[in-house]
């Protein structure tokens, strides 16, 4: 079969990713922008462990639909991540690692989602978004160099952000400054889980 054009699966990523943010507003689609709002104390730990498992549901979902109604879908691998052939895996890891970083920075400096896939294609698929390339690994149960699309993109997102919030938009002084507001956040973040907990018995 013949390979997609790189431009349209450029175009297809961007289209719905801009439809879903036209539509729902401001959306938690990928797992290591969550990580990097987290790192960030601009999203709490409980809300960003739901968001995440809501992604891969969605991955799973979707894929589960694509399985359905597409015809050669059954023949096909689902749009499954993988490395392309002659690439080697530090290359590929490299790839993502870079994609990511610009994708979370992008995000961070301008809240908005840029579409620049088209290099990322040829190497790995343009994996960036653990959760999509967790669906099609779980249907076809093809989880080869999975980890790539796990390890390296969460790297990635980290890297922003401290280069974001403690370069180029200073919110903290020090690496110290973050860590003493991050265990206040956490803490306060736990004994509001607590008094829910304790409303919700007594109701």
């Amino acid at each position: 079969a013949r390979s997609p054009d790189p431009l349209h699966v450029s175009l297809s990523f961007g289209v719905s990713l801009a439809l879903a943010c036209v539509c729902l507003g401001e959306v938690h689609l990928n797992p290591v922008v969550t990580l990097a709002l987290v790192a960030g104390l601009r999203v709490s730990p409980w809300w960003a462990v739901l968001l995440v498992g809501a992604q891969l549901l969605g991955a799973l979902s979707a894929c589960a639909l694509l399985l359905g109604i597409t015809l050669t879908a059954l023949t096909s691998n689902l749009g499954l991540n993988e490395v392309a052939p002659g690439v080697y895996l530090y290359q590929a890891l490299l790839v993502e690692m870079a994609v990511t970083f610009q994708l979370v920075l992008c995000v961070q400096a301008t809240h908005s989602c840029p579409v620049v896939f088209d290099l990322q294609i040829g190497f790995t698929g343009c994996g960036m978004n653990p959760a999509r390339s967790f669906g099609p690994a779980v249907l076809t149960m093809n989880f080869h160099n999975h980890w790539v699309y796990w390890v390296r993109p969460c790297a990635g997102s980290l890297l922003p952000w401290l280069l974001h919030d403690l370069v180029l938009h200073p919110r903290w002084s020090c690496l110290g400054d973050w860590l003493i507001e991050c265990k206040e956040a956490f803490l306060k973040d736990l004994s509001k889980q607590s008094r829910g907990s304790e409303n919700h018995m007594e109701a």
